[in-house]
């Protein structure tokens, strides 16, 4: 999986904190405690900015994005980009596509 189609399908939490548009990931090894670790330019939502989040790897958790109602994370323009098929509207939906009750 490249880098766009990770950031596209995942989120980022960090300190318990779930940023959704992660803008920059890059992994590096810290010269001085040769831990590995990990920096992350995000959009905070609160302070409607650019945040750069530079920390080890074990504090990160990057869950699957979840979808909106009646979509699918990797559904778009009438094709399954998980599956690399077409899609129509009847056909059964795979587990990605997410039902709410109304």
């Amino acid at each position: 999986m490249n880098y766009d189609e990770f950031r596209d399908s995942h989120d980022m939490e960090f300190h318990g904190k779930l940023y959704k548009i992660m803008l920059n990931l890059c992994q590096y090894r810290d010269k001085e405690t040769k831990v590995s670790c990990i920096r992350a330019e995000v959009y905070d939502e609160e302070s409607e900015g650019l945040r750069t989040i530079c920390a080890p790897c074990t504090e990160f958790k990057f869950p699957e994005k979840k979808a909106a109602c009646k979509t699918c994370v990797y559904y778009a323009k009438g094709y399954c980009h998980k599956y690399e098929t077409a899609r129509k509207k009847d056909d059964e939906a795979c587990e990605y596509y997410v039902e709410c009750d109304e």
